[in-house]
């Protein structure tokens, strides 16, 4: 008997008969007759808790997925594949088939294959085929999609694999064959709005074998009746006989999407609203705690939040302070799992030859542990790597640390008494050499070319030789995380291992290439249903299904967040029909997952949302309308900008209450006598009054002070520390950038913090481009080449990066290296042609190289445009032109990304170039040269190999035909006076200190300090500032 079961939408009083007529069947041990299959494996975790609180018995709660591995067991002679290996096939298919595919044959990328992957699945989820898809002859990306899409099917077949859809059609025909399903009488599927093609063959299949097959559908609602339609008449289709049953339904639940609106007043509905997303959370907090306060347990709240990774970073780290326990399924990255994280850190070390940044990485490590001594001394090595200065890898640390050691201890030989730091750094030096000799020698272990095979067994053995600290056997949820984390690892290890069996990669290859290769294997999701049941529950739109809540909050509610917005997949949307049905299929779900949320609440529901105006995306959303005209009521608490909340007034605990007290004291809240006697008493009480005080400080509109960087009480600090006015340029343009930045940089002399770093960075790269350039021209190669023969430009470049490899310790026959090398001498070679092209066409001739000025050893003093201001540096070339009895000097700036343009450079905002018209001429006074005039200076682009902006004297670009930006004469003459009011301005704010931080353009983007200073633009505007729209 196959039946459907319609009731009103959010109907929860079937779902508590079948659990009760399961929990009889368990009391009777004859569980194995029933059968209930859900859309999640958070509802059916949810559900299993209720019956079976130890999970002590075989329960039928399944999945479809489940139905599908469960079949694919009795399945002889086929293997199933994961995503991730179809994705390496669909990639080799790309390779194979490049030169017949037009418009997918050049996109042979790792990150292309996925994006088919993803297509022909959802293609094949709607049971499309190949034909399909050729019959579109007017979208060549298409045809050639099919191609894959043949190709790809042909693979499986003939290697006898199975995709996830696949494994679903050979489970169809595997249902009659399971011996658990026989014994299963009854068959029940709950909160299922819809079934896919895929998921309709195996409900039809499971009707076969099972006697009474039962579809609950408790979505009925003048709202949803077009989206249910077509459910309804694909089961009729089926042969599944529809009926109508009578059921619980909220009155809030039966007036939503009601046209006309009919309102109502059961459950209750607040709203809550404020212009940011940490002020949306405390408002949320705050309402917690006063259900809490009047009685309500924390599993007795729900928040239903759409999108997780904008809201659960910060609410975890927010609520926890507010004494909120939050339970949330966990959904996270295997890569994110800390000891997964530490052990790729590891060997990414190990195969970049434990440089500064990767040795910091690693210094603190708390997993993998076994090789180091027992003596080892992370504080002291972490001390010892920030103190050595150079560029030091592997073997050469320990040489330079045996080197300083000798010195120093040669040093307080000498005068123990006047070198007591020096006696501390040998100290230090002492301590932490045992643990960068354990580094390096595991290095040595990790280190070698091998294949992929040995290098997975080299990981394993890693792995388990620490195996003791990675898992915890504790019944905690970071225990279960770890424990579930290393599964997910060892399979994902095995998966990695099949595909270099299947597609024949057994190429030796170095620790850096397997480190990218594996990569995307281990960027798996790792899920965990346990969660703490006396937890307030963090749950999705499409999890709140099911289930029931005496209070349920629903956040997010402004466009782009709930509804999302639906993104279009750029291959689907060129498949007819596809991306229309798909657009309107996601709005469809999430009008029937908010429904859900609504008619989860039993007592009450809350409603949030961002006020517009200040965090993007802050429009209101269309459910919260609907949701307005359904309640008989909405009170709505708003908060403006500026408002601060009050910790919680409800005290849990000693430390809260002295937190409360203090907050409302500061706030000007009068309090009674004893309480305040004993707020005084209290050790902690003088600092939270001066945080809180602070904290009112910042947010307050009064104007900036001192912690936002207005120092002008210490002028006569800043006045003995920058006084003499001289500065590098870079230090200057710091200030103009923004003046907080150079306020953390040099005054309070802080680091940037500590971050991974690539192997190869884009310093890194620019770092050997500026090398090869500056020893290309400084030899003189430049003087032998000729554009007609590119070899006599490369071969010197050839030779210099093979000094340079030599010199950074890198190893030449390293593949990797070998491609770097090659690419660097041809960006330095294309960008040669283009200079001596520019040479003949102008006659210049290079004549000093990084000439430095102001600089200890440097052939000139600092100079000055005036105003008081002095500038030290270094030119990276200039150049000469005899004409007409005087020397014409241009300078160059290379740069690896852009130019700075004229515009930028009259404006102030770039001090280069205008200082280094200044400084050319005593440097090349200092060489004999007599009359000089500078006639310009500009940027080599390298990535570009193109000489670009600047600023130059129009009487040398019309001399030599040039189009590069110019000034007619008496215009450019005037830059030095520019440069000099500039440059005193800047001076004179330092000097008075203006450190409030006001970001020029994009300056936050790459700033080091940007999460110091905390800029907030809408704050200053609230303080009378004057605010960069950055």
């Amino acid at each position: 008997m196959k039946k459907v079961i319609l009731l009103p939408f959010g109907d929860q009083r079937h779902i508590r008969d079948l659990l009760s007529r399961l929990a009889e069947l368990v009391a009777a041990d004859r569980e194995e007759e029933f059968a209930l299959v859900l859309p999640g494996s958070h509802l059916l975790h949810q559900y299993r808790q209720q019956l079976v609180p130890k999970a002590s018995r075989r329960l039928n709660l399944l999945t479809f997925d489940d139905l599908v591995a469960s079949a694919m067991a009795a399945v002889p002679g086929v293997t199933g594949i994961s995503g991730s290996l179809a994705t390496e096939i669909i990639r080799e298919i790309l390779g194979q088939k490049a030169g017949e595919l037009p418009a997918l044959g050049s996109l042979g990328a790792r990150e292309i294959a996925a994006e088919l992957t993803y297509a022909l699945g959802q293609l094949r989820r709607e049971k499309l085929t190949p034909s399909d898809l050729e019959s579109n002859r007017e979208a060549q990306v298409v045809t050639d999609l099919a191609a894959v899409w043949r190709e790809y099917l042909a693979y499986l077949r003939n290697n006898r694999l199975a995709d996830i859809e696949h494994q679903y059609a050979l489970a169809v025909e595997a249902m009659s064959n399971l011996p658990w399903l026989a014994q299963v009488r009854q068959l029940h599927l709950c909160w299922f709005f819809d079934f896919e093609p895929l998921q309709q063959d195996i409900l039809r299949a499971v009707s076969a074998v099972v006697p009474e097959v039962t579809v609950w559908l408790p979505f009925e609602h003048t709202a949803h009746k077009g989206y249910l339609s077509g459910t309804l008449d694909s089961l009729r289709d089926m042969g599944f006989d529809i009926r109508r049953q009578y059921g619980e339904q909220s009155e809030l639940t039966a007036s939503l999407f009601q046209l006309p609106p009919k309102p109502a007043s059961h459950p209750p509905v607040r709203g809550l609203a404020a212009p940011r997303l940490r002020q949306e959370l405390e408002l949320v907090a705050k309402e917690i705690k006063s259900l809490a306060a009047a009685g309500a347990r924390a599993e007795d709240i729900c928040l239903v939040v759409p999108d997780r990774n904008k809201y659960l970073p910060l609410m975890g780290r927010m609520y926890k302070e507010h004494g909120i326990e939050i339970s949330s399924p966990l959904v996270t990255d295997l890569l994110r799992v800390p000891w997964v994280r530490e052990v790729f850190n590891v060997w990414r070390g190990a195969a970049r030859g434990w440089d500064r940044e990767s040795l910091l990485s690693v210094v603190g490590n708390v997993y993998i542990t076994s090789h180091l001594p027992e003596d080892y001394d992370s504080a002291a090595l972490e001390w010892t790597l920030y103190s050595l200065k150079g560029r030091y890898r592997g073997h050469l640390w320990l040489d330079k640390l045996d080197q300083e050691v000798q010195r120093l201890s040669r040093l307080l030989e000498q005068d123990r008494w006047q070198h007591r730091d020096a006696e501390e750094a040998l100290n230090m030096y002492i301590k932490a050499r045992p643990g960068i000799e354990a580094w390096v020698q595991l290095e040595g272990t990790l280190a070698r070319r091998r294949s992929p095979a040995d290098h997975c067994q080299a990981l394993r053995e890693l792995l388990r030789e620490n195996k003791s600290r990675l898992i915890s056997q504790e019944a905690s949820l970071p225990g279960a995380r770890d424990r579930a984390a290393w599964v997910k690892l060892e399979a994902s290890l095995e998966d990695y291992l099949i595909c270099c069996r299947m597609l024949k990669r057994d190429s030796i290859m170095t620790p850096a290439e397997f480190a990218e290769d594996i990569l995307p294997w281990l960027r798996q999701d790792l899920v965990l249903e346990r969660c703490s049941p006396g937890a307030v529950q963090v749950l999705s739109p499409s999890q709140i299904r099911g289930l029931q809540f005496p209070w349920v909050f629903v956040l997010g509610l402004n466009q782009g967040v709930f509804p999302v917005q639906n993104q279009e997949h750029w291959l689907l949307a060129r498949v007819p029909g596809m991306q229309s049905r798909g657009s309107a299929r996601v709005l469809a779900q999430q009008k029937i997952f908010f429904h859900s949320a609504v008619a989860a609440a039993a007592e009450g529901l809350y409603i949030s949302r961002q006020l517009p105006g200040i965090d993007d995306g802050a429009e209101i959303s269309g459910f919260w309308r609907q949701l307005e005209a359904a309640a008989e009521d909405l009170p709505c608490r708003c908060l403006d900008s500026s408002d601060l909340l009050p910790l919680p007034e409800e005290a849990t605990s000693r430390k809260r209450l002295v937190q409360s007290l203090v907050y409302n004291l500061t706030r000007g809240q009068q309090l009674a006598a004893p309480a305040v006697n004993w707020l005084r008493g209290s050790k902690d009480y003088r600092h939270l009054l001066i945080a809180s005080q602070l904290l009112q400080q910042r947010e307050s509109p009064l104007p900036a002070d001192n912690y936002d960087g207005a120092l002008a009480a210490s002028s006569s600090s800043l006045e003995k520390r920058f006084g003499a006015g001289v500065y590098s340029i870079s230090r200057l343009e710091l200030y103009s950038r923004c003046p907080f930045a150079f306020f953390a940089r040099y005054c309070l002399r802080l680091d940037p913090a500590p971050r991974d770093v690539e192997e190869y960075s884009p310093l890194d790269k620019g770092t050997l481009l500026h090398w090869l350039l500056e020893n290309y021209y400084q030899r003189g190669h430049f003087e032998s080449a000729d554009p007609e023969n590119p070899s006599t430009i490369r071969q010197p470049l050839e030779i210099l990066v093979q000094q340079w490899l030599e010199q950074e310790g890198h190893d030449p026959e390293e593949h990797i290296w070998r491609l770097r090398c090659r690419e660097a001498v041809d960006i330095v070679a294309a960008l040669v042609e283009t200079d001596l092209a520019w040479l003949q066409r102008t006659g210049l001739k290079p004549v000093l190289f990084e000439a430095s000025f102001g600089l200890p050893g440097a052939a000139v003093g600092t100079v000055s445009p005036g105003e008081g201001v002095f500038f030290h540096g270094k030119i990276d070339r200039i150049d000469v032109l005899k004409h007409k009895g005087e020397t014409w000097a241009v300078v160059y700036d290379y740069k690896t990304s852009r130019e700075v343009t004229k515009g930028k450079i009259l404006a102030g905002k770039s001090l280069q170039i205008p200082v280094y018209l200044i400084a050319s001429v005593p440097l090349l006074e200092n060489m004999g040269y007599k009359d000089v005039r500078v006639m310009g200076g500009g940027y080599y682009v390298i990535s570009k190999a193109k000489l670009a902006g600047g600023i130059w004297n129009k009487e040398f670009t019309s001399l030599v035909k040039s189009g590069l930006g110019s000034l007619a004469g008496e215009e450019f003459a005037r830059l030095g006076e520019t440069l000099a009011q500039v440059s005193k301005e800047l001076h004179r704010a330092i000097l008075a200190g203006d450190f409030v931080p006001a970001p020029d353009g994009d300056a936050c983007r790459y700033c080091d300090f940007a999460r110091c200073c905390r800029y907030d633009k809408y704050r200053f505007k609230l303080k009378g500032g004057v605010v960069s729209e950055a």
